[in-house]
């Protein structure tokens, strides 16, 4: 009796080992995972990620980040059989999280109306969830109902007065409807949430100087330089300021000349512009296209 006693305690000890076991390897696993898909090697991520599984199936981050790894991969079809496998139908963090995933997986290949019913039902649960109220925004935008798309949009803002990505595409929205002093103050927004985007604040500098706020406008022009003086496009439009607002003609040529240094050869598109009008025809400005081989 005494041997089968033991026999049994070890067999228990046994079966404990092997569980501590199987867990640390579908963590080491899942480590290995997650170093892969921070590298965007989404293959070598979903290896992984599926061997971690092998030793511990339910894990819900992993299966997650398999879902995510897939969708990378552009394998939609690989990561909505996991999304159904995994899901059901119970009010829990899970759950919502693979409801919202299998949204974006519809998204992603352009089944909008798809995305819409799928983030409609997450939202039932979620009802606050910007980042939801933003992807139906962009949903409606993808269908081209910008009007749809504004009102959800809005909703992201409003409960999260942070919310970037909703900001961003409200102040576009706004420049479409050419109500630029609206796209200035969500940019304005931006410019305290974002400001390492040169794009900000360029955009900024275009909608100023649209409204003749030129001074304004050439702030910003130069503070997009200053974070990124490889844009072209931002030489142009401070060239523009200087020529229209300020009647500089030295100015407007350095500006130009700046855009030349970066390799910008378009003349077709400067002539384009009524600002430019003249310019041709200054001495200085024929001088300086030689030097920079340009007709």
């Amino acid at each position: 009796m005494r041997k089968i006693l033991i026999f049994l305690i070890f067999l228990i000890l046994f079966s404990c080992s092997t569980i501590k076991t199987n867990k640390n390897v579908a963590i080491e696993y899942f480590e290995l995972g997650n170093e892969y898909y921070n590298l965007a090697k989404y293959d070598k991520a979903v290896t992984y990620f599926s061997k971690s599984l092998e030793y511990n199936s339910n894990n819900y981050d992993t299966i997650i980040n398999l879902i995510l790894s897939y969708q990378k991969l552009n394998k939609y079809d690989n990561a909505e059989n996991i999304i159904y496998k995994n899901y059901k139908k119970t009010i829990s963090d899970f759950s919502n999280k693979l409801l919202l995933l299998l949204g974006n997986n519809f998204y992603l290949q352009g089944k909008y109306n798809l995305a819409l019913k799928t983030y409609e039902e997450y939202l039932n649960i979620n009802k606050t969830d910007s980042n939801c109220l933003f992807n139906i925004g962009l949903s409606y935008l993808k269908l081209d109902e910008p009007d749809n798309a504004i009102n959800y949009l809005l909703k992201a803002y409003d409960n999260k007065n942070d919310h970037i990505p909703s900001i961003y595409n409200i102040a576009e929205y706004y420049h479409s409807k050419k109500d630029y002093q609206k796209s200035i103050n969500f940019f304005l927004l931006l410019e305290k949430l974002d400001s390492n985007n040169s794009d900000v604040f360029y955009r900024l500098g275009d909608l100023e100087y649209l409204l003749e706020e030129y001074e304004l406008s050439k702030k910003h022009i130069l503070q997009a330089i200053k974070l990124n003086s490889k844009v072209n496009s931002y030489y142009i439009l401070l060239a523009k300021v200087y020529s229209k607002g300020y009647n500089d003609r030295v100015k407007t040529i350095e500006s130009l000349e700046y855009a030349f240094k970066n390799n910008y050869t378009n003349l077709s598109e400067l002539k384009t512009y009524s600002e430019f009008n003249l310019l041709f025809e200054y001495e200085e400005f024929k001088k300086l296209l030689k030097t920079y081989n340009l007709k």
